[in-house]
């Protein structure tokens, strides 16, 4: 797991006292994307797993009143045999990366907002 909290700058350069926590969480589990990005996990945990693959060609989001995920999946299921295991993973706030058994650094990109 990692963690992030973001603190989007205030639009009339006030102090903005909102901010948004970032999880990082990854897995090695077979026909899994490898790494969802929740957002504010803690307000609302979902009972539907984000971390189960699917087969949309995209990225994914979803969101809710409370929170929300992206998963990457526009690779499809995370592939072990060419990328390695996930064993690591590090994020700022837009930014994930994961490392591998095998020495490979993945890097995602996403969205700092609730809306993405």
């Amino acid at each position: 797991l990692a963690t992030c909290p973001y603190h989007p700058p205030s639009r009339n350069n006030k102090s903005s006292s909102s901010s948004t926590l970032y999880v990082a969480a990854i897995t090695d589990t077979p026909n899994t994307i490898g790494v969802v990005v929740h957002v504010n996990p803690h307000l609302m945990l979902s009972a539907q797993s984000p971390s189960n693959s699917n087969n949309n060609a995209s990225s994914k989001s979803s969101s809710n009143l409370y929170s929300s995920y992206y998963k990457p999946s526009s690779m499809g299921a995370f592939n072990f045999k060419t990328q390695g295991k996930p064993r690591c993973v590090s994020m700022l706030p837009g930014v994930v990366c994961v490392g591998t058994d095998t020495g490979a650094v993945l890097i995602y990109v996403f969205k700092c907002d609730n809306e993405s």
